[in-house]
């Protein structure tokens, strides 16, 4: 079981995520958050294995966040913008979605993060 956190300042987004992690039956989401400073406090005091995360937020960035995680979860950034992927993978994010994210593209994904956690 994956205990994962959605962070995304669009409800909708937090939805759609929601709607096709239904199908993922080891996916538990143990909190949804629509801005990183709420999350921040979350991943101080939680076990998360895997972080459903906004780049464009308002007060701190998806970006900034990752870079004062000192226990980063696996990370799958779901954003509207592409221009940001690179600095994400220079933070070692599993994987980077573009919305709006179709449910194969994100079941790829999840192996991805499967995959990592198996090795």
């Amino acid at each position: 079981m994956l205990n994962t956190i959605i962070v995304d300042d669009e409800p909708l987004a937090h939805d759609v995520i929601l709607h096709h992690l239904s199908a993922h039956k080891d996916i538990n989401i143990s909190g949804q958050y629509l801005n990183a400073k709420d999350a921040l406090c979350a991943l101080a005091t939680s076990s998360i294995d895997l972080l459903f995360l906004d780049i464009n937020m308002p007060e701190l960035s998806g970006i900034a966040l990752l870079k004062v995680l000192a226990n980063r979860p696996q990370v799958i950034i779901i954003s509207a913008y592409q221009e940001y992927a690179l600095a994400g993978f220079e933070l070692d994010v599993t994987d980077y979605l573009l919305k709006p994210v179709s449910a194969q593209r994100l079941e790829q994904a999840l192996n991805k993060v499967r995959k990592k956690e198996n090795t």
